[in-house]
């Protein structure tokens, strides 16, 4: 695990900052306390804002599928900006409703659902500049979606309602659960269309839900040593992976014949590191990605083995809260929430871990500003390594934050 960049809260002030990587993984766009929305290249250099200063916070970051427009919501506001990358120019589509609080694009199409905190779902069509209102009616913030390709989408409510609908906005199904439903997602095969459901029940279950076979819902529950449901996903063909606030992280299958049961069970974080808070799969590298309140680990899933890990100076960076593969799956994001976020570069090289065991060296350019003078020096530090966890001798902040930081100025 390299250092790749280091974007601290210089950029995005202090607070949760939002990050979304591009589809082809050539940039990173980000958003934080400063309204200010930016986007980074993969080694840290500033290509463009599209937000300068925004008169409010950024509530949702969303790229296209092909990567050409990033959609950007604000908060007390009804307006979605479009920014076409390519051009760097934007938009505005006014859909008349304070405020936007999702933002998610079709996994195949030019067409964007757009949450509301009243509760109303818009479905907008870049490329007939059409837009809808979904027919599932909801009272309150419309908090998590997923598409289905193009032609489904299911979405959920602080309400304790999930609806399913088409791509034209017609419902399919509305259906109520007993807890607030923090992350829905389809599941089974990719583009069936009896895809399942899955529901994060507040952390405490999984809800799986076809709406083709409503009486055969089904909830998982887990052993109560693992704690709260922090993130899950789906993976391979009709496998759920979920981490748990213990650090515990739990493969679990729906296939028929082995439905509900655990095919794995292992703790990567211990209490010394924390909460477990994330998690990210990247299919195209089978491996897994899990942070805790101060430390970054990566599994290799084709063994259940911890390939290389990362502990951070929590009094410096704050808790680390989400965690992203690009889409090659060799850079990893971690953001917390102080306002920094951290990329590092994950080597696919199977002699990671083994040249992780030797003490490596590392020249930082170290800058100090002198009555408007720049001056540099070199400093040599130690990083001293066990296994494949590196623990840095000095602050790895100060360390990092000039040594990784090419966009900075004095």
């Amino acid at each position: 695990m390299e250092p790749c960049f280091i974007l601290d809260d210089r950029y995005h002030g202090v607070g949760p900052v939002l990050f979304r990587w591009h589809p082809r993984g050539t940039c990173l766009a980000t958003a934080g306390s400063n309204r200010k929305v930016q986007i980074f290249s993969r080694e840290g250099y500033l290509l463009s804002t599209p937000v300068p200063t925004a008169s409010s916070a950024c509530t949702d970051l969303a790229w296209s599928y092909g990567g050409k427009t990033l959609a950007i919501g604000q908060a007390n506001s009804s307006v979605v900006l479009l920014y076409d990358y390519e051009s760097q120019t934007a938009r505005e589509l006014d859909v008349g409703i304070k405020e936007v609080s999702l933002l998610l694009w079709s996994k195949a199409d030019n067409i964007l659902a757009i949450g509301t905190s009243k509760g109303v779902l818009f479905i907008y069509d870049m490329d007939t500049d059409m837009k809808i209102t979904a027919r599932g009616k909801h009272k309150r913030r419309i908090i998590s979606a997923d598409w289905l390709g193009a032609s489904s989408l299911a979405y959920a409510s602080e309400d304790k309602q999930i609806t399913m609908c088409t791509s034209a906005g017609i419902m399919l199904d509305q259906v109520k659960v007993k807890c607030r439903p923090l992350n829905v997602a389809f599941g089974g095969k990719e583009f069936d269309e009896n895809s399942i459901v899955s529901v994060n029940m507040e952390g405490k279950t999984i809800l799986l839900y076809n709406a083709t076979e409503k009486d055969n819902a089904l909830e998982l529950a887990f052993q109560a040593k693992y704690g709260n449901i922090m993130a899950y996903t789906w993976f391979a063909d009709g496998y759920i992976m979920a981490a748990f606030s213990s650090g515990f992280v739990v493969v679990i299958s729906t296939r028929v014949n082995e439905i509900g049961r655990e095919q794995f069970c292992a703790r990567f974080l211990k209490d010394s590191e924390g909460r477990l808070n994330d998690l990210a799969h990247c299919a195209r590298t089978e491996r897994v990605a899990c942070i805790g309140d101060n430390c970054i680990k990566v599994v290799n899933m084709q063994d259940w083995t911890e390939l290389t890990a990362q502990h951070l100076q929590k009094e410096e960076t704050g808790k680390l809260d989400h965690v992203a593969w690009d889409e090659e799956g060799d850079i990893l994001t971690v953001s917390s929430e102080e306002g920094t976020i951290y990329s590092f570069r994950i080597k696919s090289s199977t002699n990671e871990v083994r040249n992780l065991k030797n003490t490596l060296s590392m020249a930082v350019m170290e800058a100090y500003s002198i009555d408007g003078f720049l001056f540099g020096a070199f400093v040599v530090c130690s990083i001293g390594a066990v296994g494949a966890a590196v623990y840095f001798k000095v602050s790895i902040l100060t360390l990092l934050r000039e040594a990784f930081m090419p966009t900075a100025t004095f």
